[in-house]
């Protein structure tokens, strides 16, 4: 990819798919938390459901996600 930015990588994956012809099969996507994936507007999974045009499960990675819980307890007591 030339940048990790949410369009280079929804564009990669949906390459990848017609390539393999899997588009009538994919309902999940599981994906880091990062903004490059999840962002509103310009994240990798936004932009990939509307290349595909249809939403998807999404199923954001757990260890990712207690960072985030952690994080959040650490901001709170420090």
């Amino acid at each position: 990819m030339p940048n990790g930015t949410g369009q280079a990588e929804a564009t990669a994956v949906f390459s990848l798919i017609q390539e393999w012809d899997l588009a009538g099969h994919v309902k999940f996507m599981c994906f880091d938390t990062t903004t490059s994936n999840t962002g509103a507007q310009a994240g990798a999974c936004v932009l990939l459901e509307k290349k595909l045009g249809r939403d998807l499960i999404s199923l954001a990675c757990r260890h990712h996600i207690m960072e985030l819980i952690v994080a959040k307890v650490f901001e709170t007591l420090m």
